[in-house]
């Protein structure tokens, strides 16, 4: 790790991790065969799991696999909203 002048952090020779959540609709920079570029993240860990949206397919892919394949993050889900919704559906007084 190297510093400037100003105290700010520099890594050389590594990418920044992308920050996935569990629930996001991420586009990758090519197609599935069904045609579809938009998966959603499924499982996270060390590798992640993504569906397709089109036509359903699970794939798991190393972190490193999916950070390079990604072109851009569309959508996130907040997992605390959805709970708290099913909840509020279900609550009886």
């Amino acid at each position: 790790m190297l510093t400037n002048k100003s105290g700010n952090y520099k890594i050389l020779g590594k990418a920044l991790a992308v920050d996935v959540k569990l629930g996001d609709v991420v586009r990758l920079k090519k197609p599935h065969p069904c045609g579809s570029y938009e998966w959603q993240v499924v499982r996270l860990g060390a590798d992640i799991s993504i569906k397709c949206l089109r036509c359903h397919r699970r794939v798991l892919l190393e972190r490193g696999i999916l950070e390079r394949r990604l072109k851009g993050i569309q959508k996130e889900y907040a997992q605390e909203d959805k709970r708290f919704a099913f909840c509020l559906l279900n609550f009886e007084p």
